[in-house]
């Protein structure tokens, strides 16, 4: 396993917001001398700045859905 180059995280993200519809935005490209939160990574290299909208737990009490919710989520029709 390798980390995706530039050009293979951009066609990921944009595979993720045609599948999913994110909303996944990318914001730009930074680089920075400082030792990077990549595992791999030198520092220096470039790496994509992205944001999204922040999204609210509908409950609170069980944040994260277990297996059989993402199953289900997975398996549902999308238009």
């Amino acid at each position: 396993m390798k980390n995706a180059s530039l050009p293979e995280y951009l066609r990921r993200m944009a595979l993720q917001v045609a599948v999913f519809k994110s909303d996944i935005r990318f914001e730009g490209i930074t680089t920075s001398d400082k030792p990077s939160m990549l595992i791999g990574h030198q520092p220096g290299e470039p790496s994509a700045v992205i944001s999204q909208e922040w999204i609210q737990a509908a409950r609170l009490s069980k944040p994260s859905p277990d297996g059989g919710e993402i199953a289900k989520f997975m398996a549902e029709p999308r238009p």
